[in-house]
């Protein structure tokens, strides 16, 4: 029988495994690299939104005087205008009933025009007023501002400065009246007013000044303008 010898060949994947290894290697580097590419962008975005959030609310925090004054502006002017329809309303019931003097469902709906005005003027005033130090101020109200020097010769003199609202005084626009005055217990003498008043000469006489003597305490009045 004959002897059969059987060859072998040793085939090497070595580099065949290497080279697959290393592309593998090279995918899982890009892939990681992409997600941490993908999560910097996504955090630098985070960022720059918080950071712009945050300034959207500190610019909606923040007060802004003059746009309030716009806002409060334009309520009153929305107010102004519901009195002026409503008056228009019942000036036409109050027509209705010269005409009609015995309706009694004219006369009930006028009872409720006008107290339907009535909580409008109520709103207009609350909308008007501010609590200043514990204190409502009402800012379309008429206000005095007084200075007053020291006395003499038992004398005081005024200055009295008539604002035509609140906020004119508190926001100094300007816009105000100046008057002056001598006074000594409960009488008075106004420079500003007709020196030949009924009440002014008695007012001299109260005071036991002249004219003259009066006039000369003036230039204690504490005048701006």
């Amino acid at each position: 029988m004959d002897n059969k010898t059987i060859e072998t060949i040793d085939h090497n994947y070595d580099p065949v495994n290497k080279y697959i290894d290393e592309k593998a290697r090279l995918r899982r580097t890009r892939s990681v690299w992409g997600y941490t590419r993908s999560l910097a962008l996504f955090l630098i975005a985070l960022g720059i939104f918080l950071i712009l959030a945050a300034y959207a609310y500190h610019i909606f925090k923040k007060p802004y005087p003059l746009q309030l004054d716009e806002i409060s502006q334009q309520l009153n002017e929305n107010i102004n205008k519901e009195i002026i329809n409503k008056n228009d309303q019942i000036e036409k019931v109050e027509n209705n009933i010269k005409e009609n003097p015995e309706n009694e469902e004219l006369k009930q709906q006028l009872k409720e025009l006008q107290k339907e005005k009535d909580e409008i003027l109520k709103k207009l005033e609350e909308q008007n007023q501010k609590l200043v130090d514990g204190k409502i101020i009402k800012y379309n109200r008429e206000t005095l501002q007084f200075d007053k020097s020291p006395k003499i010769d038992g004398f005081v003199i005024w200055t009295r400065r008539t604002y035509p609202t609140t906020n004119d005084l508190l926001e100094q626009t300007g816009n105000y009246e100046e008057t002056c005055y001598i006074t000594k217990e409960n009488t008075s003498f106004e420079y500003d007013h007709n020196y030949n008043s009924i009440a002014q000469t008695k007012a001299l006489t109260a005071l036991d000044l002249t004219l003259d003597q009066a006039k000369s305490y003036e230039e204690y009045c504490q005048r701006t303008k």
